[in-house]
């Protein structure tokens, strides 16, 4: 309001623009509004009156509901959320990256999309799973189904009873995969777990698609950990990396 209007009676609407008729500019630092804190927003809500928002926790996100916004955990605005929990890179030669992490149930994972790239040394490397308990599961009951493309020649792979999944064959070098892990119900909510694998390589001379399950009873409830690289006949040399993230339900 203009400086010499006086007192206001009652509720009289009037602007804050520049010229000092109307108001003249709020001056930042010296404005002040009760019941705000450190931190909080001030947020419209359709009734013409700014309403005090409180800050959220820490590393929270503002986050738009269907009218107004809040505060909310990072990724619980809706949708799933990619985290990578575990990245090894091999300093010398050797025959295995074998990680352990956390257990992720299998209610809390779309999957874990898991990458490598590096070098194989023309050998094949296999891969196995942990479960929940971090207990390595090395049964013959791993299956694989698939084939792979190598210098032209298409070998169709149809196996079960393995102790292994196959992740790289032996004459990719160097090599890149993509390997996709779940755990799904097979008869719906209550039922047991079975691990899965979806895998894709390619390398120099040959691509390859090979999938495949885990099939023992009792199956596993989580995911702890993955052995890239089973035997001494696997190769994994310096330099090969291997990356998993985990695609959380939302």
């Amino acid at each position: 309001m203009p400086a010499n209007s006086g007192a206001i009676t009652g509720t009289v609407d009037h602007n804050h623009s520049a010229p000092s008729a109307e108001g003249g500019f709020l001056l930042a630092n010296t404005t002040g509004m009760t019941g705000t804190g450190n931190g909080s927003l001030l947020v419209a809500d359709g009734s013409s009156v700014l309403q005090n928002l409180p800050t959220g926790n820490l590393n929270d996100v503002l986050t738009m509901g269907a009218a107004t916004p809040s505060w909310q955990a990072a990724g619980g605005g809706g949708g799933s959320v990619w985290e990578l929990i575990d990245f090894t890179q091999a300093v010398a030669n050797t025959t295995t990256i074998d990680t352990t992490f956390a257990n992720i149930p299998g209610d809390d994972m779309t999957e874990l999309y898991c990458i490598s790239t590096g070098c194989n040394g023309g050998n094949t490397i296999d891969m196995q799973i942990y479960d929940e308990g971090t207990n390595l599961l090395t049964g013959a009951f791993y299956t694989n189904h698939g084939y792979t493309i190598i210098s032209g020649t298409q070998t169709l792979i149809n196996t079960s009873g393995q102790t292994a999944w196959n992740a790289v064959p032996g004459s990719f070098e160097p090599h890149q995969i993509v390997f996709h892990l779940s755990l799904g119900r097979c008869g719906g909510s209550g039922n047991p777990y079975f691990p899965r694998v979806q895998s894709f390589a390619v390398g120099t001379n040959g691509v390859s698609h090979i999938g495949g399950v885990y099939s023992d009873s009792p199956k596993a409830t989580g995911i702890a950990g993955v052995k890239f690289g089973v035997s001494g006949s696997n190769s994994i040399e310096n330099g090969t990396t291997l990356s998993i993230y985990q695609l959380k339900n939302a």
